[in-house]
């Protein structure tokens, strides 16, 4: 009896070692231009020439390795499985390129590590399309993103002036971007037709990345109800971040420059440039809180523009609001001030220090146009205002909260 319990759990006890063999063991895939392309592709002697070949025969949790070489795509790399593409040795001489013509990635599921795209490209929609376009360099669902860099990516809008949203990353679906560069993203853009360098959406999460020295109509980084953490945004226009709900935190937003001008008539075109937060745009109950503003440049909130959404625990130092002389204020209705930050109906700046900004018109501190419904009622608390060039309260505000602030000169 004791020999057949014996040769029994013996038994049961090797089954269940190779099962967990079977579901733990994971293959690497290797993609070289000097391999001979002999499935499945399991050495740098029999790697795949081309990236597509080794993502269709990798199964989920394979990992597949490129060589260092530029890949020049004819299509786009689509993936739909639990894979990781990794360049071999990092992502100074591993790159794939889209020849501007196409994008890259069209991934779900899946990884990409250490590698660089570039020269993606993405159209938007057309009269009738229902659905808008992601991604230049890389569209990517419920995907991880990790040490790569994104450049001289770029995207146009559509007929009738539908804009795809990130030329170089659009990362959605509880994606995760992380330590990544994008960088020259829509260089030969107008300023006035061009999507984001980077959009995060659906829950996503964007942290320790630097986005810089891209061209944008809407904002280089565009945060549509996800997660920005520690990322340095420095060096574009027309405007630093775009954030749609969800959250932004510990981040430095600097030298980037919205547009003085008011409208712009570009044929076939219904988009104009980003007049309004410079640094940084707040919308759609976006919390901003513990970053650094600096620097940056626009006609309305040269700092942070902010309507229905909150900034705290911030440092507002050294922005601008500023207007082109065919465009003054009150052109078309709009104005030219909070050189620091304004506020429109249900904003709320919190805890802030709002330090040297300036206005070429009246308001270099904090400006808000306030609404005549109690219901947007701003809210401004527990800030330092302190060395702009002028605070105004406007005539018609009356849905205002105005506590425990320190204000140079005791007005606005």
């Amino acid at each position: 009896m004791n020999s057949i319990m014996t040769r029994t759990s013996l038994s049961i006890f090797t089954v269940l070692i190779w099962a967990n063999t079977s579901i733990t063991q994971a293959a690497d895939l290797y993609v070289s231009p000097d391999g001979n392309h002999t499935p499945p592709f399991a050495n740098w002697t029999q790697a795949a020439t081309n990236i597509q070949a080794a993502v269709d025969t990798a199964e989920d949790g394979d990992t597949v390795y490129l060589a260092d070489h530029t890949y020049s795509l004819r299509e786009t790399i689509t993936v739909d499985k639990a894979i990781t593409i990794k360049g071999f040795n990092g992502p100074d001489d591993c790159v794939v390129d889209g020849r501007n013509e196409i994008r890259c990635f069209d991934i779900s599921d899946a990884s990409l590590v250490d590698l660089t795209v570039q020269h993606g490209f993405i159209r938007g929609g057309f009269l009738g399309d229902p659905n808008r376009r992601y991604g230049g360099g890389v569209y990517a669902r419920n995907c991880v993103i990790s040490g790569c860099v994104f450049r001289e990516n770029g995207g146009s809008q559509g007929l009738h002036g539908i804009l795809p949203a990130g030329a170089a990353l659009a990362a959605r679906d509880g994606s995760i971007v992380s330590d990544c560069i994008f960088y020259d993203n829509n260089k030969g853009g107008d300023g006035f037709s061009d999507p984001s360098t980077v959009h995060v959406g659906n829950g996503s999460l964007i942290e320790r990345c630097i986005i810089r020295n891209n061209i944008t109509s809407v904002g280089a980084l565009d945060c549509d109800y996800s997660t920005v953490v520690r990322c340095q945004i420095f060096g574009n226009q027309y405007r630093g971040v775009t954030m749609a709900g969800g959250s932004m935190r510990d981040c430095q937003i600097f030298d980037n420059e919205g547009s003085p001008m008011v409208i712009a008539i570009v044929v076939g075109s219904a988009v104009t440039p980003s007049k309004q937060g410079g640094g940084v745009y707040i919308s759609e109950g976006a919390v901003v809180t513990r970053c650094l503003i600096k620097n940056n440049g626009s006609r309305i909130g040269g700092g942070v523009y902010i309507e229905n959404g909150t900034l705290r625990n911030s440092l507002v130092l050294n922005n601008r609001s500023h207007y082109d002389p065919e465009h003054p204020p009150g052109f078309f209705g709009y104005p030219a001030d909070g050189g620091g930050v304004y506020l429109k109906g249900r904003g709320n700046l919190e805890n802030c220090t709002v330090l040297g900004n300036v206005s070429s018109h009246t308001t270099g501190g904090v400006f808000w146009e306030s609404s005549f419904d109690p219901v947007d009622e701003t809210v401004i608390r527990n800030n330092i205002l302190y060395s702009n060039n002028g605070f105004n309260l406007p005539a018609e505000a009356y849905a205002v909260t105005l506590e425990h602030n320190c204000i140079q000169g005791g007005r606005m």
